[in-house]
């Protein structure tokens, strides 16, 4: 059974519901979509969702302000 959505804190949680990810910059607004094993690979997969979103840097403004959350999209294996 899928968890819903709220309760993925960690990346690990994104993993196991088969959850991508959406990553926003704060400071000009660029989003995109991420896997989140993309993301595991950086850090490990018991990064909370706070902790990875302190690391990204947007591809559109070099700023590292940004703010991560679970997608309604799933996925099927790894990406």
């Amino acid at each position: 059974m899928r968890k819903p959505a709220g309760q993925i804190t960690y990346l690990v949680d994104a993993i196991e519901t088969q959850r991508m990810l959406w990553v926003f910059c704060l400071i000009c607004g660029h989003s995109q979509r991420v896997h989140p094993w993309a993301l595991s690979r950086r850090g490990g997969g018991l990064q909370t969702l706070d902790e990875v979103a302190k690391k990204c840097r947007c591809r559109n403004c070099g700023k590292q302000d940004a703010l991560v959350i679970p997608s309604r999209m799933s996925f099927e294996g790894r990406g």
